[in-house]
């Protein structure tokens, strides 16, 4: 098992190494059955919002105190919308929040106009025809009542941490690729009558179905 080499010190023959690094590998096989499995890897985490072109609409719930004082039971189904408006200086932007439009035909114009760019539907959906109440639909309900003070929950939708706030008083709807494209009121004060918009945005399950079987991967 060792054997005396001509200086004077046992070394271990081959013999004996071969049979310790089975015995190492025998160990180490069984402590590796003995340990539980790896946890399952975690789905990739959703995003909180889609975004398009200066445009982001917040996918449902709202933060929770949006819906605390409202009376429509849909509230929770519901998601607030920003955009991305400059100030008067180079490189200076901000996000918005979107107040409700004081006319009830601008605000359905602008949530079909949301519901369009943040689905990213064209040019997959004919948007000139009849055709699109099978590729997506939209609601809006009563808007939102901006909340007051400055909530220490920070879940909670927190209003003095925005420096801009939009209102949408018209322009072009069948032509706007943005809403920047339209005709908006920005203000350093929240919405004049306290009211922001809340809106429900999503692919019908047929058009999904046909934007998958194009190869469209993120709506399979």
């Amino acid at each position: 098992m060792w054997r005396l080499a001509t200086n004077g010190i046992m070394y271990p023959t081959t013999k004996l190494v071969v049979t310790a690094l089975l015995l190492f590998i025998v160990a180490a096989d069984a402590a590796a059955r003995k340990a539980p499995p790896p946890p399952p890897l975690l789905p990739p985490q959703r995003p909180a919002f889609a975004a398009s072109n200066g445009l982001r609409y917040f996918y449902p719930p709202p933060p929770p105190n949006l819906c605390f004082n409202h009376t429509d039971i849909h509230c929770p189904r519901t998601g607030p919308v920003e955009v991305l408006v400059y100030g008067p200086k180079a490189k200076q932007s901000y996000w918005a929040p979107l107040c409700e439009p004081a006319d009830a035909g601008i605000k359905e114009s602008l949530a079909d106009l949301i519901c369009k760019l943040v689905t990213g539907l064209t040019p997959y959906c004919d948007t000139s025809n009849s055709s699109t109440a099978s590729c997506y639909y939209f609601a809006t309900i009563e808007p939102y009542t901006i909340p007051k003070g400055n909530p220490k929950n920070a879940t909670y939708f927190n209003p003095n941490s925005y420096n801009r706030w939009v209102t949408v008083t018209g322009g072009n709807f069948s032509t706007a690729s943005s809403v920047q494209d339209l005709n908006l009121k920005v203000s350093a004060t929240k919405c004049s009558d306290g009211k922001m918009l809340a809106m429900y945005c999503a692919v019908t399950y047929e058009f999904r179905d046909r934007l998958c079987n194009d190869g469209v991967r993120r709506y399979c």
